[in-house]
């Protein structure tokens, strides 16, 4: 018979509510990101950059928290940006 150490309960836990508001913050970064990339898709302008302006704090955000690597969080900022950028010298034009 196995013993269960208190202390693995605890751990077991915290993992669970870890993973689970990790998965939380992955998921809404996932979903703020393709609201840009559709806004960017359809060519609105006005929505690509709203939508780009609520993504990056999530992004940050779960940077900040360990959540993402800081690079991986950088590289998201980045291409997200790139897109609207471009969409904007587009649209310029």
């Amino acid at each position: 018979m196995a013993v269960v150490h208190k202390s693995t309960i605890k751990r077991a836990r915290q993992n669970l509510i870890r993973r689970q508001r990790n998965q939380r913050a992955i998921s809404r970064i996932r979903t703020e990101s393709k609201k840009v990339v559709k806004a960017v898709e359809a060519g609105d302008l006005e929505t690509a950059r709203a939508a780009l302006q609520v993504t990056i704090p999530f992004i940050a955000k779960a940077a900040s928290k360990g959540i993402l690597h800081r690079r991986t969080a950088s590289r998201k900022v980045s291409r997200l940006t790139k897109m609207v950028n471009l969409l904007e010298a587009k649209s310029s034009t």
